[in-house]
């Protein structure tokens, strides 16, 4: 938790990076669909979250693997 003096800048932080995230994929998808039509712009970042979810997920998995191959020996 943060100490008392610094909790108003620590939310702030908060609401600025919460209103970034959901304002730049909106921002981004309105100038796609400006571009090349709203269904495509949508699957395009559809497509881009899916990637980045999976490159994620497969990080993740390799970080994983990686603990348990140093940790424990058998």
């Amino acid at each position: 938790m943060a100490p008392a003096e610094s909790r108003a800048e620590v939310l702030s932080a908060c609401y600025v990076i919460i209103y970034l995230g959901e304002s730049v994929p909106v921002l981004g998808v309105g100038y796609g669909a400006a571009w090349v039509g709203l269904y495509p712009a949508v699957v395009a970042f559809a497509v881009l979250i899916g990637g980045l979810g999976l490159l994620a997920a497969l990080l993740a998995v390799r970080q994983g693997e990686g603990r348990l191959r140093g940790g424990a020996r058998r």
